[in-house]
Parts: structure tokens; C-alpha cells; sequence
């Protein structure tokens, strides 16, 4: 497959990838950005994406159509994997949700567990 037959086949892919990538670009007034309503095919548009970019490099296509969909592929990745919100995420939800449920369920270990009576009758000694 010649590149000219290549892009004028998967284009519309292209672009509903980028309107999600815009649809998702904070940088954009709300009210501007455009609205995507088939999130649950951007996994799948991403893969495909991925898949041509690797296509285009090994049938050495245009440095312009390679940096284009490159583009695309390092933009979906930084919106589909971003770490820091992630990260946070777990912190948050360990610190406010999962922390208090342990102690709760084991508040008898985690309150009794510190006191001296206990820590000297486990011992046998106290090493106050």
C-alpha cells in the first residue's frame, strides 16, 4: 500500500483521535472544546493508531506523515497514562478511605498494640 492510499484509509481514524485529544485538552475553554461522546473506543482507536505509526516508520513513509502521528500517539499516551493524577489518586484514597478502614477493623491490635501493659506483659519485662 502506496502512503497517498494509506492516509486517504485511515484518516478518519486520525482525526476522531484527535477530537478526543482536543475534547480532553484543558488548555481549551470548556465551552470551546469540542464534545466526544465514544470514549470507550479510544483504547481501541489508540492501539490502532499505535499500529500505524509503526507501519508508516517501517514502510518508510514521509518525515511529515511519521512526526504526525507520532504526535498523536505521544499526546494519547500522556492524556491515557497520565501518572501524576494516578499517583495522587492512590495516595489520596489509601490516606482517606483505605488507612481508616484497617484501623477501624483492627483498632483492638492498633490501640493495645502501643500501650505499655501490653508491650511489658508480652515481654515479660517492661523496658521503661
Amino acid at each position: 500500500m502506496n502512503q497517498d492510499s494509506f492516509t486517504a484509509k485511515y484518516q478518519s481514524q486520525w482525526r476522531q483521535f484527535e477530537l478526543w485529544l482536543d475534547s480532553q485538552n484543558t488548555s481549551i475553554p470548556k465551552e470551546k472544546r469540542p464534545q466526544f461522546k465514544n470514549s470507550a473506543e479510544i483504547p481501541h482507536l489508540y492501539r490502532q493508531l499505535c499500529h500505524h505509526l509503526s507501519l508508516a516508520q517501517s514502510r518508510h513513509y514521509s518525515a511529515h506523515l511519521i512526526d504526525y502521528l507520532n504526535q498523536l500517539v505521544l499526546s494519547g499516551h500522556q492524556y491515557l497514562y497520565q501518572s501524576g493524577l494516578h499517583s495522587r489518586f492512590i495516595f489520596f484514597r489509601f490516606l482517606f478511605d483505605e488507612f481508616p478502614n484497617l484501623i477501624r477493623a483492627r483498632w483492638r491490635l492498633f490501640f493495645f498494640g502501643h500501650s505499655p501493659v501490653v508491650s511489658c506483659s508480652a515481654w515479660g519485662h517492661c523496658f521503661s
